[in-house]
């Protein structure tokens, strides 16, 4: 494995429009807007990926290289641990400075739980928005930018790869950083009528009178004739909410474009940990209004109750896959400044039994509380009964 630290290199948007306005191939970048040691550190860019998987319910597609798709029925999250042992990451230099040199990017949609849980009514009667339920790029070249260093890497496992990304840099670092490609966004239209939702709002609050549930997230799908660069579409968006977890995935098919605040897991070693979000307030329009809101927010009994539920539920589902008493809640209710909101948030770390495999994290985690409501699979149950689309990708991870 080569790595080598690029000096003067361009940001990684400037030069992921290089990419996008060149590559044909599947490519993504994982985008940091914020300088945290611990909430967005890294930018990633990727391109090029030596492998492919896909799955839609219980049809699995893989790939290798340009070679033809293989298909086959079977679990999902079975296959993703299959073809993992089959794609090894080149050797990484000890003690390397990067935290990613290689491996899986992709994503897990939200309608990926029928494979995990038997939810009656399945996700929604309607309309299917036609995405796979997970894809997955096997990625060994491209670029990782340290925001508090600084400083822009490069790794790949040969020459040709390091070629390939230095003259993509040079390119980038030559063009005009004022080029933002052009997009236009059409009217939204969303799935539901304003009075259906307020109806179903209302169905979910009695839900919660009843005691069936405490909490449960509802959602709308909203649409829109996009022309010109998905990409720069994803910069406007970036630029008026810049998160820690920003994403943009290619693939042959669709782009997929993500702006979120929110860890789903993270596993370092054997610990694991969850930060899940609940508690929600905008930024106010001068410093006494910013603080009044958010002091508002802390002191809320609503907002922490409906946190406090959702690290229960997390506490819950670490527990399936952790050491006995290993799980513990660090920063409960901890107030988290962003662009545009007040969040309260928290961490749920765990020390993980031994031999429990990526699949059965998942399994055990996938997908998060904060999302869903509480408990976790009733919540599921009456989303699927009161939202009439599929979600997809949405509220995956």
């Amino acid at each position: 494995m080569i790595i080598e630290e690029l000096k003067d290199a361009a940001c990684l948007r400037r030069i992921y429009r290089q990419v996008a306005g060149a590559e044909q191939e599947p490519y993504f970048l994982l985008d940091s807007s914020l300088f945290d040691p611990c909430l967005g550190r890294y930018s990633i860019l990727g391109m090029g990926p030596r492998a492919l998987l896909r799955s839609r319910g219980t049809t699995i597609e893989y790939r290798e290289g340009d070679g033809p798709w293989q298909a086959w029925q079977g679990d999902p999250l079975t296959a993703l641990e299959t073809v993992d042992k089959m794609q090894v990451a080149p050797g990484i230099p000890s003690p390397s400075p990067l935290p990613f040199c290689g491996g899986w990017v992709g994503y897990l949609g939200y309608d990926l739980k029928e494979q995990i849980e038997n939810i009656p009514g399945g996700s929604g009667a309607g309309e299917d928005p036609g995405v796979y339920d997970q894809y997955w790029g096997f990625y060994d070249t491209g670029l990782i930018r340290d925001q508090m260093q600084g400083a822009t890497y490069l790794f790949t496992p040969d020459t040709a790869g390091k070629k390939k990304m230095k003259t993509l840099v040079a390119a980038a670092g030559k063009k005009d950083p004022g080029s933002r490609p052009l997009c236009r966004v059409g009217t939204f239209q969303a799935s539901v009528t304003r009075e259906a939702y307020i109806e179903a709002v209302k169905e979910a609050k009695e839900y919660i009178r009843r005691g069936v549930i405490y909490q449960v997230n509802l959602s709308q799908r909203f649409t829109a004739a996009v022309t010109g660069s998905s990409f720069g579409f994803y910069e406007i968006l970036a630029a008026i909410s810049p998160a820690c977890f920003g994403a943009f995935l290619h693939f042959d098919e669709y782009d997929i474009l993500s702006i979120s605040p929110e860890r789903f897991i993270r596993i370092r070693d054997q610990e694991i940990e969850t930060r899940p979000i609940k508690g929600t307030r905008p930024r106010g329009s001068s410093p006494e209004e910013d603080r009044r809101l958010a002091r508002e927010l802390v002191d809320s009994e609503k907002e922490r109750a409906e946190l406090l539920m959702i690290v229960d539920l997390e506490r819950n589902d670490l527990g399936k896959i952790c050491r006995t008493g290993s799980v513990q809640v660090e920063d409960l209710f901890r107030l988290t400044p962003y662009a545009t909101l007040f969040h309260l948030d928290a961490t749920v770390r765990g020390t993980m039994a031994p031999g429990k495999t990526r699949g059965e994290i998942l399994r055990a985690t996938f997908p998060g509380g904060s999302i869903t409501g509480a408990p976790k699979i009733k919540a599921m149950e009456i989303i699927a009964a009161l939202e009439p689309v599929k979600r997809g990708i949405y509220t995956g991870s």
